[in-house]
C-alpha cells in the first residue's frame, strides 16, 4: 500500500502546473523517498545512489515479506531467541536472522545426513570385511593381522584401519613406509591370478657395499627377530651369506620358517649396486625362490 501511494505521488508530481499544494506533495514525497533510501542503504549495504525503480522494487519485496501471515510469529521468535528489545531493529534484521536461522538448520540437517551415510558405509564395510575374513585362515605371520586369501578391496580396507594408505598397482599394492618391529620398511602386498592376497614383502632402506656388514646385515637380523617374535617360532634354518651370494634378482636367504600353510624368508638383496634387507612371507612356496619379478621400482 505504501509503495502504491508513493507511485501515485510520482505520477501526480509529473503533472503540469505549479502551486503551493504541489510543492507540499513534492516535499512529502522526497521525505518518504529519503526514508526508504535510508532503509535500503542500511539493509543492503549499498551506499551508492541507485535508480528509484530499484529502490521501489526492493521495498516491494520487503513489504511482501512483512505482510505475510507468518511474519508476526517470526518476529516473536526473533525477540525471544536473541533477547533483543522490541522496536530496536529494522525489519530486514529479522528477515536476515530468519534466513541465517534456516541455513543453519539446513547445514545441521546435511551434517547429520552425511554422518548417517558415513556410519552406514562403515557398517557395510565392517560386515564385508567380516564376511571375507571368515572365508580364510589367519596365520601367526600375518602382517598387522591381515590374513592371506582376501580380495583387493578387503585388503585396502584392513590396511587403512592399521594406518596404511596403499598405492594400488595391477598385481600388487604397496606402502612406502610402515613400521615392522623397530625398523621402517617398505611393504608390498601381492595378489594371485584370482586377485586374492597371497604374499607380502618387506624391504629396508638401501645402503652401499661399504655399509653391508655394519648397517644392512643388522637390519636383516631385526627383520628376523620380529618374525620370531610375532610367530613365536625360531627360524627352521639359518644360512651364512657371503658377499658374492648376493646377486640382483634373487633373495640371498639367511633364515627361513616353515609355518603351517605359510613360509617366511629373511635375507639380503641388491638392486643397481644398492643393498638392503628383505623379508618375504607367503602361502607355501618352494624354498629355492627368485626375488619377486613384480617388485615395485626402488627409490635410490
Amino acid at each position: 500500500m505504501r509503495v502504491l501511494f508513493l507511485m501515485t505521488i510520482l505520477v501526480f508530481s509529473a503533472l503540469p502546473g505549479s502551486s503551493a499544494k504541489e510543492d507540499s506533495f513534492t516535499n512529502f514525497f522526497r521525505l518518504i523517498e529519503s526514508e526508504i533510501r535510508k532503509d535500503y542503504r542500511y539493509c543492503t549495504g549499498d551506499t551508492s545512489e541507485p535508480p528509484l525503480e530499484k529502490v521501489i522494487a526492493w521495498k516491494k519485496e520487503i513489504d511482501t515479506i512483512l505482510g505475510s501471515s507468518d511474519f508476526s510469529s517470526i518476529t516473536a521468535q526473533f525477540y525471544k531467541e536473541t533477547g533483543t528489545m522490541p522496536g530496536t531493529v529494522y525489519p530486514c534484521d529479522i528477515i536476515s536472522w530468519k534466513k541465517k536461522h534456516e541455513l543453519q538448520k539446513q547445514e545441521i540437517s546435511r551434517f547429520f545426513d552425511l554422518q548417517e551415510r558415513l556410519n552406514a558405509e562403515i557398517r557395510a564395510e565392517s560386515a564385508y570385511v567380516s564376511q571375507e575374513v571368515s572365508k580364510v585362515k589367519s596365520s601367526s605371520a600375518d602382517f598387522r593381522g591381515i590374513p592371506f586369501g582376501i580380495p583387493r578391496r578387503c585388503l585396502n580396507i584392513m590396511a587403512a584401519k592399521t594406518g596404511m594408505k596403499l598405492i594400488n598397482k595391477k598385481d600388487y599394492l604397496y606402502c612406502e613406509q610402515a613400521r615392522f618391529g623397530n625398523i621402517d620398511v617398505r611393504v608390498a602386498f601381492f595378489l594371485n591370478k584370482e586377485g586374492n592376497y597371497c604374499k607380502y614383502e618387506l624391504e629396508s632402506i638401501t645402503g652401499s657395499l661399504d655399509s653391508l656388514d655394519q648397517f644392512i646385515r643388522p637390519l636383516a637380523d631385526s627383520l628376523a627377530s620380529e618374525l620370531e617374535r610375532i610367530t613365536g617360532i625360531t627360524a627352521s634354518h639359518s644360512y651364512r651369506i657371503g658377499r658374492f651370494d648376493i646377486t640382483q634378482g634373487k633373495l640371498a636367504i639367511s633364515k627361513l620358517w616353515n609355518l603351517e600353510g605359510t613360509s617366511a624368508y629373511v635375507g639380503l638383496a641388491t638392486h643397481k649396486y644398492r643393498y638392503y634387507a628383505k623379508a618375504i612371507v607367503t602361502q607355501r612356496i618352494s624354498v629355492k625362490m627368485k626375488d619377486s619379478g613384480a617388485e615395485p621400482e626402488r627409490k635410490q
